[in-house]
């Protein structure tokens, strides 16, 4: 937090400031004094922070950020971090233990949106400065320069070793639910080659046993629903019960083949009228 920060009375006659909601006003200069602040006008701020500071709702306190937005008097990122624009122009780095403090207060921030705009600033405030504090100014904010880009790459070598541990992460997690998957895919075509099987071996005519086979797996999809599932299975069999009382006085040649009857009967419904038969096969888990 900064000791001391310099608010203008001329603000009050400043017109876009007017144009500012009562409480848009308040929490601008709020942000200004506000005990999480400091001297770059650059800080978190968590909205947390705001709705206990100020006794506002959440809803309140976004809808005034947002108003303070809209009119560049602040910006706000998603990391929580505030900026205050002019705060440098009326607040500025004029000397070396200035900058120090404002070289120390940014090493210490967050890696935010908002930094560059405040290193444009104080190298303005090093080539304005006079003659006798600008080479020391300008070591500061070299220094500083040198601070920042080590730091950036110790966090960009950090995020790459967590980055390649995230992927890593997540290739395993793949593979194993690839695996999972798998299993879960072999068992269930286990299940359903059974009941193809019974099928198979209840039907009056053995022609085409591949077609039939894919046929067949083709109306038990993987994703289908278990309940639906178990009554097409049921349906199946009562069809396939009254087909064969139906053609077991035929000749084998006026037999339907396997996969020409499975694809003529609807299984979703009974047959009509309904034999009291109940299939045998059992269910596919």
């Amino acid at each position: 937090m900064s000791r001391y920060t310099a608010i203008h009375s001329i603000i009050w006659r400043d017109d876009v400031f007017n144009s500012l909601s009562e409480k848009g006003k308040l929490f601008f200069i709020y942000t200004l004094t506000s005990p999480h602040s400091n001297m770059l006008g650059l800080y978190l701020l968590p909205k947390s922070y705001i709705t206990y500071d100020m006794h506002w709702s959440p809803k309140d306190v976004d809808e005034i950020i947002q108003e303070l937005q809209e009119l560049d008097f602040i910006r706000y990122d998603e990391n929580e971090m505030i900026y205050i624009p002019k705060f440098l122009k009326h607040n500025p780095i004029t000397n070396i233990n200035q900058m120090k403090g404002a070289s120390n207060t940014l090493l210490n921030l967050p890696e935010n949106s908002f930094q560059e705009d405040v290193l444009n600033i104080l190298k303005a405030s090093v080539n304005n400065a006079s003659d006798k504090q600008q080479e020391c100014m300008d070591s500061v904010y070299k220094g500083l320069i040198r601070g920042l880009e080590g730091a950036s790459k110790r966090l960009v070598g950090g995020y790459e070793a967590a980055t390649k541990e995230r992927i890593k992460n997540k290739e395993t997690r793949i593979k194993k639910q690839e695996t999972r998957d798998s299993q879960k895919v072999a068992e269930y075509n286990k299940v359903i080659e059974d009941r193809f099987e019974d099928f198979w071996n209840s039907y009056p005519r053995k022609t085409d046993k591949r077609r039939a086979r894919s046929r067949f797996a083709s109306l038990f999809p993987l994703d289908m629903d278990k309940e639906k599932r178990q009554k097409r299975l049921q349906h199946m069999g009562l069809h396939l019960h009254q087909y064969v009382e139906e053609t077991s006085d035929l000749e084998e040649r006026y037999v339907k083949h396997p996969a020409t009857w499975l694809n003529s009967v609807d299984f979703d419904f009974p047959p009509d009228p309904k034999p009291n038969h109940q299939l045998q096969w059992g269910d596919a888990q």
